[in-house]
């Protein structure tokens, strides 16, 4: 909600007033739970000083943003000789190539697979991996 710059205000009621000097204090713009937490009223005075031409209420879409602490860069695994070898071919490839990756259920084809677009994200460049199973995405 925003306070809005209509100059004519209505009589308003000593809470009412309140509640502006809340939103004014804060810039003039709240989110509608944080303006009802820190003035401590209801939605009911809200919607009065909304009815009244004091504040705007209008709905916005909230993005998430990750507040978390970085993380540390994961340390690839030791590869067996098969993970090994096929790396090797995969990042040996100098044009675009198919090729197939073949392996039993847990037997480290993602490994091999994030060890060869390593080197893609270290250089500045992205890479898209599609994982068949979300249990298979690594944290």
């Amino acid at each position: 909600m925003t306070l809005t710059s209509d100059p004519f205000t209505p009589e308003l009621t000593k809470r009412e007033q309140e509640v502006l000097g809340v939103l004014r204090q804060q810039g003039g713009e709240l989110w509608l739970p944080e303006l009802l937490q820190i003035s401590k009223t209801s939605s009911t005075i809200v919607k009065a000083l909304e009815k009244k031409g004091c504040i705007a209420i209008e709905e916005r879409e909230v993005l998430r943003r990750d507040l978390g602490v970085p993380q540390k860069r994961d340390r690839p695994k030791v590869l067996t000789e098969a993970q090994t070898k096929a790396l090797d071919i995969i990042t040996k490839q100098t044009r675009y190539s198919l090729l197939l990756l073949h392996g039993v259920t847990g037997s480290g084809k993602t490994e091999v697979y994030l060890q060869a677009i390593a080197p893609i994200l270290d250089s500045g460049r992205s890479a898209l991996v599609l994982v068949p199973e979300i249990g298979l995405t690594p944290n």
